[in-house]
């Protein structure tokens, strides 16, 4: 990944997600200390942040982008803790491929990464309605964190418990998808390689019915 593009991919991902949560903080704190009018039930309120799978997978031709989602949970569940005195709470889900019309504006490090995505764009599971059903839901029930999608879902529990496993299905994926092979060069490692999608970029939104704020 050129070092620019770099530098893009941890602000958008890491930095943003960061500074969103920081300016929403003091705010629900004070919100949460005001405390609900008598005879009102107060919905649970805190910070959603969005990682992805590829945080704890890593694929090959994923480094940098995996590596800024993995800061986004570490800081998620730093931040969990820093907010449990005021009575908040953090969740960060880790969603798989979601179908968005996003990734027709995306850049891509190179064709064989755009025909990818195309591919797993188009065997997704989840869409955006359901993503934000299962990321409220998670939040409401106070979730610490949350991976979103059946596929996901499979690939973390044997991340878990199979590592090396998880490890070479996911290499070996991302080698036969990606063509990592043909693409190696002295001047082009396979494993800086990143995406960046405009899905990517940092969000502050309040969800009036349940009372969150969600930074993505």
């Amino acid at each position: 990944t050129p070092p620019a593009e770099l530098q893009r991919l941890v602000e958008v991902n890491l930095t943003g997600t960061m500074l969103g949560s920081a300016a929403a903080a003091p705010w629900l704190i004070e919100a949460a200390d005001r405390g609900a009018p008598r005879g009102v039930s107060s919905p649970r309120s805190g910070i959603i942040n969005t990682a992805s799978i590829f945080a704890p997978l890593a694929p090959p031709g994923f480094a940098a982008y995996s590596a800024t989602k993995a800061g986004v949970v570490a800081f998620s569940r730093a931040l969990r803790g820093e907010l449990a005195t005021s009575q908040l709470n953090v969740t960060v889900t880790l969603p798989g491929v979601v179908s968005t019309r996003l990734f027709g504006s995306a850049r891509f490090a190179t064709p064989a990464f755009k025909a990818a995505a195309e591919r797993f764009v188009q065997q997704t599971e989840l869409s955006p309605e359901s993503v934000a059903e299962q990321t409220l839901r998670a939040a409401h029930r106070g979730l610490a964190e949350a991976v979103l999608g059946r596929r996901a879902g499979r690939f973390a529990s044997l991340r878990r418990w199979a590592p090396a496993l998880a490890d070479y299905l996911v290499q070996r994926r991302a080698t036969r998808e990606l063509g990592l092979a043909a693409q190696r060069s002295a001047d082009d490692p396979p494993n800086n390689a990143s995406p960046v999608t405009a899905a990517d970029q940092p969000t502050v939104a309040r969800s009036q019915a349940h009372g969150k704020t969600c930074s993505t």
